[in-house]
């Protein structure tokens, strides 16, 4: 994001909420001439604001998405991410995140087996009647 202008990220970010609002005209002339900035110049900014909306739930620093999770901010974070926008249509994120997904229900399927392999969740002691 520091590779981009407040201006031209201020255009891309107009675009992003557009588009996820599902606007008619995502990126109306009005933007385009007040912004001097063409839909073209903007992509890459929107590519990158667009990946960075989509890692927000999962991502390590959190507390501003569940911030805009709240009733209080109208729950604005859980509106979902405009991947049609990227140029793949979000192909790659999506599946990216499928297999972290399908990596934590191995890793999950692991720690049940090793919790079957024992016994019990208790380090393999016998339950008492």
């Amino acid at each position: 994001m520091l590779s981009y202008s407040y201006s031209m990220v201020s255009a891309a970010a107009i675009h992003v909420a557009l588009a996820a609002l599902e606007a008619e005209d995502a990126y109306p002339h009005a933007l385009a001439r007040h912004s001097r900035y063409s839909l073209e110049d903007v992509k890459p900014c929107v590519h990158a604001l667009v990946r960075l909306m989509h890692k927000a739930p999962t991502h390590s620093l959190t507390a501003v998405y569940k911030k805009y999770c709240s009733s209080k901010q109208m729950e604005v974070a859980q509106v979902p991410p405009p991947l049609h926008l990227l140029p793949d249509g979000g192909a790659a994120l999506l599946a990216a995140a499928q297999a972290a997904a399908a990596q934590q229900q191995q890793q999950a399927g692991a720690a049940v087996a090793v919790v079957t392999a024992n016994g019990s969740a208790d380090g393999g002691k016998p339950a008492s009647a």
